[in-house]
């Protein structure tokens, strides 16, 4: 089953009317946006029971220690947050934290700088790694250290914002780095071709019903439905 926020008003009625052992098990990706009536705490209460959780990503007031605390009791393989949020400080980073320890694909949405020595020096210690997704570029030299370190990487998406467009394109055409693992999805990009991908594929188009204006839906929600259902 899967939990977004700002779509499912119901769940927090399930969890008063259903057992405790139906989240465990039935609740698989879990989306807390900022668009949603839900507190803190009734996000919190939704995450402590679902215990079986794989897919989770999480925006806003959602996004913090208390969150954190919680995801490390559980296997999460697949993250979409940004990190410096999570933690409560840039400072407080700890990609060694028993939350990561699991985790196989993860979108990191913080904005990192080019001389950052906080993130990039952590990411090659996630242990299950292998699904990395940066936004707005990230300096080359850094992207070839990224790709040596982290050995057990298929995939190495980097996204730009569609208000860098002509930045974006000048970075991607400045390419050094010669390596098939690496997907850049520039401004435009992204949304012509999952529409393109939605009008072949009967599992996209059974997700319409959930995200009916694709052009509209933002790209933390498309990249956590293509990692559930697609993978990749």
């Amino acid at each position: 089953m899967v939990v977004v926020a700002g779509n499912h008003p119901k769940i927090l009625e399930a969890i008063k009317s259903k057992p405790l052992t139906f989240f465990a098990t039935a609740v698989r990706h879990l989306f807390l946006d900022g668009d949603t009536g839900w507190s803190r705490k009734d996000a919190i209460q939704v995450l402590s029971v679902s215990t079986g959780l794989k897919n989770f990503a999480a925006i806003g007031d959602f996004s913090s220690p208390h969150t954190l605390d919680v995801l490390s009791n559980m296997h999460v393989e697949r993250m979409a947050l940004c990190l410096e949020s999570i933690f409560g400080g840039r400072q407080h980073i700890d990609l060694t934290h028993p939350a990561f320890a699991h985790v196989t694909h993860i979108d990191i949405f913080d904005e990192i700088d080019e001389e950052d020595t906080i993130v990039f020096p952590q990411i090659p210690l996630l242990p299950a790694l292998t699904h990395l997704c940066l936004n707005n570029g990230i300096p080359w030299s850094v992207t070839q250290k990224l790709l040596q370190e982290c050995r057990r990487l298929e995939l190495f998406i980097i996204l730009w914002p569609s208000s860098s467009r002509d930045l974006a394109y000048a970075w991607a055409q400045d390419n050094p780095v010669r390596d098939a693992r690496i997907r850049k999805n520039l401004p435009g990009y992204f949304i012509a071709n999952l529409s393109k991908i939605s009008r072949s594929s009967n599992i996209l188009q059974s997700f319409s019903k959930l995200l009916p204006n694709v052009d509209k839906v933002s790209k933390m929600e498309i990249l956590l439905f293509i990692s559930m259902t697609l993978g990749t």
